[in-house]
Parts: structure tokens; C-alpha cells; sequence
């Protein structure tokens, strides 16, 4: 927005009428003049060049977050093969379409016909190709399961259970929650113990002072 912004303020675009090649008809006594009207301005192929650079460093960008994220092990949060897939599917068309458009700029109706064209086929299968194996997995899958490090979590309504590996069934959740009593009373018997210790060592100091003061 601020790039179009500055392009209109310092060089807008004005109608502008360019002659073609005059076209003659002896046979008939007839001359045309064919005539192309459109919109221009002096430095509009540098603000162009100015937006191109800009898409693509984002695209840059979204293959440097893809590369960096392609060791994640949970499924749900990497993406990179398909983010991968999806700058490369944008990359092409604006490599392609880029190009062929400029070389148009007389074949007005042409050009914006190619120009849709290009614009539909790279949203459409971008689009696509992020979202629809989300949608799959989502209704295929009828448990959220996410597998990480060879650990398995299932979401339920209290909170997250933990699973070693394979399938989870009600006993293996049962038995998980009562390793976690039996952490949590060890933890706490260790904790009462500290305790003691710490009341201990607070009043050693204090009983060794008072033996140390002399009678007057």
C-alpha cells in the first residue's frame, strides 16, 4: 500500500493514446489509423521492479521459515513440504507470467486474460495445497493424536494424556494416572522433609549464639 501510495503521489498514472501502424486499403480508398488507449506513467516499470523485488523477498523469506522448520516431528506444525511446494508453484507463474504480460502491453485484452489466469491458478492451488491435507487429516482422524519424539499425545476433555508409543486405550490412561499419584506423593513426602531440614538448620545458629554468651 505505501509503495502504490508514493507511485501516485510522485508519478501518477495518466490516460495516454498511442497510434499503431497506419493500416491501408488501396482497393477500397481507406486508411486506418488504429489507436491504443491505456494508462502510463514515466517511471512505472522502476515502481514495478520496486513491487516484484518486494513479493519476492517475501517469498524468499517464506522458503528460509520452510527450511528452518523442516525437522519439527509434529505433523500439525510442519508444513514446509507444502509450503515448499506452494513458493514454488508462485514462483513459477510469476516467473512465467511476468514476462509474457510485458511483451503484451498492445494486446490489451490478451494480457488481462493471462494476467486472471495466472492470479486464479497461483491463489487457487497455493491455497490448496496448504489447506487441503489439513482437511483430509482432519476428517479422516477421528482421535487427535500427535505423535512427537516417538511420544504420543491425546487431547481429552481434563487435559493431555501420555502415551510411550501404539495405540491408547483406557487401561494404559488409568495406569498413567496413577504413576502420576504416586510422582506426586513421593515429591510431596520430599518436600515435607526438606522442610525439616531447612527448620533445622535455621535454628542451629541461633541455639549455638546463646551458648557462646558469657555471664556478667
Amino acid at each position: 500500500m505505501a509503495i502504490l501510495i508514493t507511485w501516485q503521489a510522485m508519478d501518477p498514472l495518466l490516460p495516454r493514446v498511442i497510434n499503431l501502424p497506419v493500416e491501408y486499403y488501396p482497393a477500397e480508398d481507406l486508411v486506418i489509423q488504429p489507436m491504443l488507449e491505456g494508462c502510463r506513467s514515466e517511471d512505472q516499470y522502476t515502481f514495478l521492479g520496486i513491487i516484484y523485488g518486494y513479493k519476492g523477498l517475501l517469498l524468499l523469506i517464506g522458503a528460509f521459515l520452510a527450511v528452518e522448520t523442516r525437522n519439527v516431528t509434529i505433523a500439525e506444525l510442519n508444513d514446509s513440504k507444502y509450503i515448499g511446494i506452494a513458493i514454488y508453484n508462485v514462483a513459477l507463474l510469476c516467473g512465467i507470467g511476468a514476462p509474457v504480460v510485458a511483451f503484451l502491453e498492445d494486446e490489451k485484452t490478451l494480457a488481462y486474460g493471462l494476467v486472471s489466469v495466472f492470479i486464479l491458478l497461483a491463489t487457487t492451488v497455493t491455497v490448496a495445497i496448504v489447506f487441503l491435507p489439513k482437511i483430509y487429516q482432519l476428517h479422516s482422524n477421528q482421535v487427535d493424536v500427535r505423535t512427537s519424539m516417538g511420544t504420543n499425545f491425546v487431547s481429552y476433555a481434563g487435559g493431555t494424556v501420555i502415551s510411550s508409543g501404539g495405540a491408547i486405550n483406557g487401561a494404559e490412561v488409568e495406569a498413567h494416572f496413577a504413576r502420576l499419584q504416586k510422582v506426586i506423593v513421593q515429591k510431596e513426602l520430599e518436600i515435607a522433609l526438606l522442610k525439616e531440614k531447612l527448620k533445622e538448620a535455621t535454628a542451629a545458629p541461633s541455639t549455638s549464639k546463646k551458648s557462646t554468651v558469657s555471664k556478667p
